[in-house]
């Protein structure tokens, strides 16, 4: 089994890791729509590459909650009751 004859030193280690770094990734606007898209993939948002429609597709609809019906009581708005501030009768020291 063979053993590193000398030590890497930290300098070394690190110019050998320069590039494991993340990069951005680079984006381009699509032609079709105008939505951003990586180069040279099929737009995910038409399905269009280089003028071709590649992949067809569909228009999510947008889910709707469903709807509770209300009792009587809940149409009309509540009052709120709110507790009128009271002056405490002030004490004076003697």
């Amino acid at each position: 089994m063979s053993v590193p004859k000398k030590r890497r030193t930290k300098g070394s280690k690190g110019k050998r890791r320069s590039h494991h770094s993340l990069k951005l990734i680079q984006l381009n606007k699509c032609p079709q729509c105008g939505e951003a898209k990586k180069p040279h993939e099929v737009c995910p948002s038409c399905g269009f590459y280089k003028g071709r429609e590649i992949i067809k597709i569909e228009i999510k609809k947008k889910r709707e909650k469903p709807q509770v019906q209300q009792t009587q009581e809940e149409k009309t708005p509540k009052q709120e009751e709110v507790p009128e501030k009271v002056a405490a009768p002030v004490q004076e020291k003697k």
